[in-house]
Formats: structure tokens, C-alpha cells, sequence
């Protein structure tokens, strides 16, 4: 089992709009790597 976590950004010119945090648990199976789940976290991207 292994999980990832990462964080995805929305880039309009200069400025981050949107942000998103993410983690998915994955599992093995054979020889391969299935996503077990995946869960979304929205999150407001800081105002400069």
C-alpha cells in the first residue's frame, strides 16, 4: 500500500485562483498499481 499527497494550483497570470490538496491510497495488485481511493480538498488560494 502507498500513499500520495500532493497539491494542485489554478495559475491566472500572475496569481493562484484556486488550489486543491489531494491524497490517493493506492494498492498493489500483480504487478500493478491500483488507486484504492482518492480524496479532494478544496482550498481558497491566498489573496496577495
Amino acid at each position: 500500500m502507498a500513499i500520495v499527497r500532493s497539491v494542485w494550483e489554478l495559475h491566472v497570470g500572475d496569481r493562484v485562483t484556486q488550489r486543491n490538496r489531494s491524497m490517493d491510497v493506492f494498492h498493489r495488485q500483480g504487478a500493478d498499481w491500483r488507486i484504492l481511493r482518492s480524496i479532494n480538498y478544496p482550498e481558497k488560494a491566498a489573496r496577495p
